[in-house]
């Protein structure tokens, strides 16, 4: 495959002819694919063109380099979600020892006799509730980016095939 710039009042037939592109309306529908980044009836100089070489075909293009790159992005976003959850259940661990401490009697005796450490007990409580919440919904909202992942991944795995 080769990367092409174009230059200035060149367009689509003109592009085939000086790459010497073969195929008519197959090799035509093969730079559509390689390109849907380009409207190709409206050529620019300066679009960055990808043209197949004569032993080049689709596969070629969407074959092992594609789906390393597809794997390369779900295992992303699922180690993103993985260090979500993992932050959450150190964190769920933490606000439980700290519960569990907060319940006991001496601890009791000196929330009764000091209001700001309790009303400080109470906004890290509060705090700790917020920030489960929000790691909730950071996982919701992950688990819906790897579905949409996998469904824009599809659909540009059938443009590159």
């Amino acid at each position: 495959m080769q990367i092409y710039t174009l230059k200035a009042g060149q367009d689509l037939s003109a592009l085939t002819q000086q790459l010497q592109v073969k195929g008519g309306a197959q090799a035509v529908a093969l730079l559509k694919t390689l390109n849907p980044h380009l409207d190709l009836t409206r050529l620019k100089a300066g679009s960055v063109v990808l043209v197949p070489s004569a032993t080049d075909s689709t596969e070629s293009v969407a074959g092992a380099v594609f789906d390393a790159l597809a794997d390369d992005v779900r295992q992303g976003l699922k180690a993103a979600s993985a260090r979500v959850k993992a932050g959450q259940a150190r964190a769920d661990d933490n606000r439980k020892a700290v519960a569990a401490a907060v319940k006991s009697v001496a601890f009791k005796k000196v929330l009764q006799g000091d209001t700001e450490m309790a009303r400080q007990v109470a906004a890290a409580d509060a705090a700790a509730k917020s920030s489960a919440a929000q790691a909730k919904q950071a996982e919701q909202t992950l688990a819906g980016l790897a579905s949409m992942l996998d469904e824009e991944l599809g659909t540009l795995g059938k443009l590159m095939r």
